[in-house]
């Protein structure tokens, strides 16, 4: 016979701190995992919910709570629930049941927000429209508690997180001999991410034992939504449980949304690198399925610890070129790795190594200096459309790009001729420099005449106090010239003569 039992309004009182737990040491929950799971995968469905269960290396490990009789409810029947009432807003498989609603506790371990069907022995394999709906089926089987059973509902907290303990214990299978009762307990944590699913764990203390129906072969383990159409179903009659074993049931987004392990790649782990060297650094892109952008950060620290480090933010890029010497380290051995953050969740998670670079410094006196001209010294015939190359180069500390002074004048306006019609004619060509210093130890600087350069020989200079970061300049004129193609003159004419200079 079936029977409703109601406890309205039943108060729950927060469990001691010091319960001894049968768990390893605890701390921060890892990178979620996705193991494959019985009957139905979740696959990014299933009412919004991943699972994972204990068989991965490190998450969710076995966390139960041991309670005292008094300061919590001892309830006892077979196929009855009872009411109480949540202390913070659960969003459940997408719906929100705001802080004090109405949460069933079925004899038959089922959780659930909907009333009927709460004392239902038969279990079903989800996703099911037939009521009941809205559960948490911790371990859904036709059990009895009336030889001795309790379940107990505490309100507790770890690591400040808030959380509804529910405990069957003990809790025997009908029909059976009450000899080797199962325990399990079933969690609800409180939102730790906005619009995110509540966490849900089921802990399996004791659950082999000398019936057929031990592990699960009976039972239906999972969660279902509201209208019976969508689940996270781990398993439905079958022997897949094992004593001091866990299953968390976490939000799709919440899982998409965690950052997988990534490595450093260069440069190599203990290299030297001079003052000066242009160095490319390279770590991994780590898994990530979630809808935010991924940033990264270079840490460089004098300690293995990272404590107190130079930041550098490099974007979504998984390289960054630093030339030292105008980035701001001294001398002496540097430790690094990368931190990654997404933008969704803001998870974080650091590079699995931190390498070492010895950075030497070397003595540098020597000023910047001018190369590979284009035209080059000495060329001749040259056409009139030319644009001026030239490479100021410093492979040390780089060039002060400031300290660049360039002009082009026409050789034979300066100590030739002044006939003009306007007066004396202007040696100076005017146009525009460009300079390229995306390589500060290479900088290449290109000069553009506003226009056609004149037939005459060309002479290129930059000026005297060029220097690069260290402050090491040239202390005389660096000069270069070469011809531009002649025009030929048949008479002695006004206009012969006037094509020269044009």
């Amino acid at each position: 016979m079936k029977k409703c039992i109601f406890l309205v309004g039943i108060s729950v009182l927060a469990a001691f701190a010091a319960n001894a737990a049968l768990s390893p040491a605890e701390g921060p929950p890892g990178a979620f995992v996705i193991t494959p799971g019985y009957g139905y995968n979740l696959a990014g469905s299933g009412g919004g919910y991943y699972f994972l269960d204990t068989s991965e290396p490190t998450d969710p490990i076995f966390r139960y709570w041991w309670f005292h009789q008094w300061g919590s409810q001892g309830w006892a029947d077979n196929d009855a629930y009872w009411t109480t009432t949540t202390h913070f807003d659960v969003r459940f498989c997408g719906l929100d049941y705001p802080s004090g609603s109405t949460l069933y506790v079925g004899s038959n371990g089922l959780l659930g927000f909907i009333e009927e069907g709460m004392d239902e022995p038969i279990n079903l394999e989800l996703p099911d429209p037939t009521p009941p709906n809205a559960v948490i089926a911790g371990w859904w089987d036709d059990l009895d508690g009336t030889e001795g059973g309790n379940i107990w509902i505490d309100r507790v907290e770890r690591d400040g997180v808030q959380a509804l303990a529910i405990t069957y214990q003990p809790q025997y299978f009908f029909e059976d001999t009450p000899d080797d009762p199962i325990k399990f307990q079933i969690q609800i944590y409180e939102q730790e991410y906005p619009d995110a699913n509540n966490r849900i764990e089921f802990h399996y203390y004791d659950v082999i034992g000398n019936s057929w129906r031990d592990a699960g072969a009976s039972a239906t383990i999972g969660l279902e939504n509201a209208d019976g159409t969508d689940a996270a179903l781990y398993s439905f009659d079958q022997e897949v449980l094992s004593n001091v074993f866990g299953i968390r049931f976490v939000d799709q987004m919440v899982y998409e949304s965690q950052i997988g392990s990534f490595d450093l790649l260069a440069p190599p782990d203990g290299v030297e690198i001079t003052i000066g060297d242009r160095v490319i650094f390279r770590w991994e892109r780590p898994s990530y399925e979630g809808d935010g952008e991924l940033t990264f950060y270079m840490l460089f620290a004098d300690n293995p610890e990272l404590t107190d480090p130079v930041e550098l933010d490099v974007g979504s890029a998984t390289f960054k070129e630093i030339v030292f010497g105008t980035f701001g380290l001294d001398p002496g051995l540097w430790y690094w790795s990368v931190r990654c953050e997404e933008s969704l969740m803001g998870n974080t998670r650091m590079a699995d190594s931190v390498w070492t670079f010895d950075l030497v410094e070397v003595i540098d006196d020597t000023p910047p200096w001018v190369t590979d001209q284009n035209p080059a010294d000495g060329e001749t015939d040259v056409p009139r459309g030319r644009n001026i190359v030239f490479h100021v180069v410093d492979d040390i500390s780089g060039v002060d790009t400031g300290t660049i002074v360039f002009t082009c004048e026409s050789a034979s306006r300066t100590s030739g001729p002044t006939l003009s019609v306007g007066g004396a004619f202007n040696a100076i060509i005017p146009g525009q420099l460009d300079i390229n210093d995306s390589d500060p130890l290479n900088v290449i600087c290109t000069f553009d005449p506003d226009q056609l350069l004149p037939r005459d020989t060309i002479i290129c200079t930059v000026a005297a106090g060029l220097a690069d970061m260290y402050g090491n300049s040239t202390t005389q004129d660096i000069v270069w010239s070469f011809d531009v193609r002649g025009a030929e003159v048949e008479e002695s004419s006004w206009g012969a003569i006037k094509a020269v200079f044009e």
